[in-house]
């Protein structure tokens, strides 16, 4: 079997560095899955190559690492980090969903039925298609 190939912009220490600053480990996605998505999103940023390593370092320093960490372990199923998900963007997801529908919305919010767009995102965490 291969090695897989190298990451071409996320060394090691920078992705250990990167994983810490974004709190990574309280969501336990693992490392690799963290710089594999950091090495996908610089390869989108500059696809036209090496973009030197000051230019790196800004583009690193203006990621939310914390939020790609959350993202990261919600797309691997991890129940905490999908739970936290929920509870911290329920507001913006009602008001999505409120967007999307507004004649679904009844007068009050404190009391309104949980959307369907929370109910998919729900369903997604536990692998239930809809």
């Amino acid at each position: 079997m291969a090695d897989a190939e190298p990451n071409r912009y996320v060394d090691e220490a920078l992705a250990e560095r990167l994983y810490k600053r974004a709190k990574a480990k309280r969501w336990r996605l693992p490392r690799d899955a963290f710089a594999s998505a950091l090495e996908a999103s610089c390869t989108k940023a500059f696809p036209e190559g090496d973009p030197g390593s000051h230019e790196l370092s800004r583009y690193m320093d203006a990621l939310h690492l914390e939020d790609l960490a959350l993202a990261c372990a919600c797309a691997l199923g991890e129940h905490a980090a999908w739970d936290h998900f929920v509870i911290a963007m329920r507001p913006s997801l009602y008001r999505a969903a409120d967007a999307l529908d507004p004649s679904a919305a009844p007068a009050s919010w404190p009391t309104r039925s949980t959307p369907s767009c929370m109910g998919s995102i729900t369903a997604a965490k536990h692998g239930i298609r809809c």
